[in-house]
């Protein structure tokens, strides 16, 4: 729950638009799996295990947003403690599943009847003369069932967007069961009086630092975006992609008349062991074209060769 001071600073008239332009750039997806660190066959077998969110499209190169990036941060550090992936979809469960804004609008709603501080404060932002009908208009989730189609968040997309706005300590703390605490620094104090808190840390846990994920995030941005203006262009980018995936046999550039890239064509190979896997090869990339080598009557390796359109900057 946010403080009276952390949400005055919130809805503060330059915060509100501050926060609007940070959350169009966090939400879009430029991230490629090579640029997080993120291996093909991790990211395929995670989807296949409903650890990662499978793509909308399946004839798109993947990318991801910023809160994607952290998610997958926090599995990868949960995996070198061996955490099994059963209890990190128990983690997800609680913290990166979408959920419907109006149960959010409840929450805070129900926060604010509940404190006064923040009931204070909630007042001496409405005119007196309009309280009346807009507490009973706010105050009624029923009210914005339409946003639900259009709206959705996670309890790590809120826990992330505090810790940047308030550039505070922040940590999930995670036992063998999959069960979670959110840690923020500012709170330290209320934990230690929570009987939950106490109960919890004293079994083994383990604690993932959100925020390092996020100062290493904003790190390789910096360092992205010099790079990115200074030296390439958006299509020399995506052929970079490209390159540093794994299983690249060959790598065929067209060129326009204005010496743009115009269409990039990549050839993998991918050896097989079994008809199975076969199958999950030709299946998972969407639009192809596929050669199979064969010995002794049996598949043991298949090339795919896909068409890029790269995306105009």
């Amino acid at each position: 729950m946010l403080s009276p001071k952390e949400l005055q600073h919130i809805i503060s008239p330059e915060q509100v638009n501050q926060h609007q332009e940070l959350l169009r750039d966090l939400w879009e997806e430029k991230l490629s799996p090579s640029t997080i660190g993120l291996k093909p066959r991790w990211m395929t077998y995670w989807e296949q295990e409903g650890i990662l969110d499978k793509p909308k499209d399946k004839g798109e190169r993947r990318k991801f947003n910023y809160f994607d990036y952290v998610w997958i941060k926090i599995v990868m550090e949960l995996r070198k403690f061996h955490v099994p992936l059963n209890t990190i979809k128990a983690v997800k469960a609680q913290i990166a599943q979408p959920e419907k804004i109006t149960d959010k609008i409840q929450e805070v709603a129900q926060n604010i009847k509940q404190n006064k501080d923040l009931r204070k404060l909630f007042d001496s932002l409405v005119p007196e003369n309009i309280r009346p009908g807009f507490e009973d208009f706010f105050f009624n989730a029923q009210n914005y069932e339409w946003v639900n189609e259009k709206i959705s968040y996670t309890n790590l997309l809120l826990f992330v967007m505090d810790g940047i706005i308030f550039k505070q300590h922040l940590a999930i703390l995670v036992n063998h069961e999959g069960e979670v605490f959110p840690f923020k620094e500012l709170y330290i104090q209320d934990y230690l009086n929570d009987p939950k808190f106490k109960a919890f840390i004293q079994h083994t846990y383990v604690s993932i630092s959100v925020s390092h994920i996020i100062s290493q995030y904003l790190k390789e941005e910096k360092q992205s975006r010099n790079y990115k203006h200074t030296i390439l262009t958006q299509e020399e980018l995506e052929v970079i992609d490209i390159i540093r995936g794994e299983k690249l046999k060959t790598l065929r550039i067209r060129f326009n008349d204005k010496q743009e890239i115009d269409l990039i064509e990549a050839t993998t190979q991918t050896k097989i062991d079994n008809e199975a896997r076969f199958i999950d090869v030709i299946m998972k990339n969407g639009y192809q074209y596929i050669e199979i080598k064969t010995e002794k009557g049996k598949i043991v390796s298949v090339e795919n060769t896909r068409k890029y359109k790269p995306k105009k900057t």
